[in-house]
Order: structure tokens, then sequence, then C-alpha cells
């Protein structure tokens, strides 16, 4: 039994290889810190965002 599966894992690697690199991708949803660090418009944006998520634009003042 063990030589039958060693002989199919054999023909099927040679008839399928696997191909290097596939899981080697960029992300297309995320921006590594590195790239937004040296972008000054990313920089730009990422403090923009900082800044309207802070409670400095609501009015706390109670009436």
């Amino acid at each position: 039994m063990r030589i039958a599966t060693g002989i199919f894992n054999i023909l099927y690697n040679k008839m399928y290889p696997v191909k290097k690199g596939v899981l080697d991708k960029v992300p297309l949803d995320m921006i590594s810190d590195d790239v937004v660090w040296k972008d000054p418009a990313l920089i730009n944006a990422y403090l923009t965002e900082c800044y309207a998520e802070t409670y400095v634009f609501t009015n706390v003042s109670t009436g």
C-alpha cells in the first residue's frame, strides 16, 4: 500500500508540478508601513484619517 501511495505521489507531482512563488504575493488591500512613510501623499492621508477619528471635531459642550 505504501509503495502504491509513493508511486502515485511521484506521478502526481510530475504531472502537476508546484509553481515556485505562488504564495509570495503582495496583498492588494493593505499598504506596509515602509511604503506609507516613504510617500508624502500617503503620510498626509494617514494623518488626515487620524485627525478625523479624534474627538476634537465634535461638540462636547452641554447645552
